[in-house]
């Protein structure tokens, strides 16, 4: 029932690799047009360059600012913020 515009997803998950819930997510065709942010402050600048392949959009370093996640996200949508 929930469809979200954007997921904001933290690569480093406990129990499960961010990169194969972003794949998980994307083959449900419920999620195909859902924007997906990838966080995360551990990657190597080869992972990030690797993380549109398994279907993210974009990437923030952490730690970042919230004017900087707003930023991405109006990006990611079309949309300007009043």
């Amino acid at each position: 029932q929930f469809h979200p515009h954007v997921i904001i997803l933290d690569i480093k998950l406990p129990d499960l690799d961010g990169r194969e819930v972003c794949k998980q997510l994307r083959a449900d065709a419920d999620f195909s047009d859902v924007k997906m942010i990838a966080v995360s402050g551990y990657l190597s600048e080869v992972e990030i360059k690797d993380l549109d392949q398994v279907g993210f959009d974009t990437f923030l370093a952490k730690p970042f600012a919230s004017e900087d996640l707003l930023s991405r996200v109006t990006e990611l949508l079309n949309v300007g913020v009043i």
